[in-house]
């Protein structure tokens, strides 16, 4: 039942980019067209639950001709692969004020399955506008505040290490110990050395 789900879900996304693309104006580089052959790849790997290789034509797709429906097949195949996080974050991506009735309440369903495995962090901080990352600052910014975040519960009992930081100001860093599955605000004073709030279970 779950894979007829996805397929009937598949179904509504490939029809919408075809109609997103066929109102592009000419592409003489045949960027569109290249896109399109991507697309089309990933749902024929997709519909034979090869998540990998179906990813890398979906993302291929994405880079040639960016369009939010192409996230949402993103989001299916991270879903097969169980990465929750990863299907949370393409899903809630996907959504789009252009969306019909049906593909949105469709998504919000699948974004509530990958809900149930994974932690969500509501980060703030005044002002806003501050880089946020996850761990280290080396593993790149996973996002500007104000911002919603997935992560993986905690599992071996490691503290999760939320950071932000933004010119002119001081950074902050702050120790999560315990982030089951639950949703959590993290509120950040940037101005200067002020103080800075703890976690917030919501």
């Amino acid at each position: 039942m779950r894979f007829l789900m996805t397929l009937a879900c598949m179904a509504i996304i490939s029809v919408g980019i075809l109609e997103a693309r066929a109102g592009q104006p000419n592409d003489k580089g045949g960027r569109a067209d290249e896109a399109e052959v991507q697309f089309r790849l990933g749902n024929d790997s997709l519909d034979q639950r090869r998540y990998q290789q179906a990813l890398s034509h979906f993302f291929a797709s994405h880079r040639l001709a960016p369009n939010k429906n192409v996230l949402v097949n993103i989001a299916l195949c991270y879903q097969g692969l169980k990465a929750h996080v990863e299907a949370y974050r393409y899903f809630t991506e996907s959504l789009n004020d252009g969306m019909k009735k049906a593909e949105r309440e469709e998504i919000h369903r699948a974004r509530t399955r990958a809900r149930k495995h994974i932690a969500v962090l509501h980060i703030t901080s005044d002002p806003p506008g501050a880089q946020i990352y996850i761990g280290r600052e080396d593993l790149g910014i996973q996002g500007i505040t104000p911002q919603t975040l997935p992560v993986s519960p905690t599992t071996s009992g490691a503290p999760l290490v939320v950071i932000v930081k933004s010119d002119h100001y001081k950074a902050k860093r702050q120790s999560l110990d315990e982030y089951q599955t639950r949703e959590m605000l993290v509120e950040k004073l940037m101005y200067g050395v002020k103080h800075v709030t703890g976690f917030h279970l919501t």
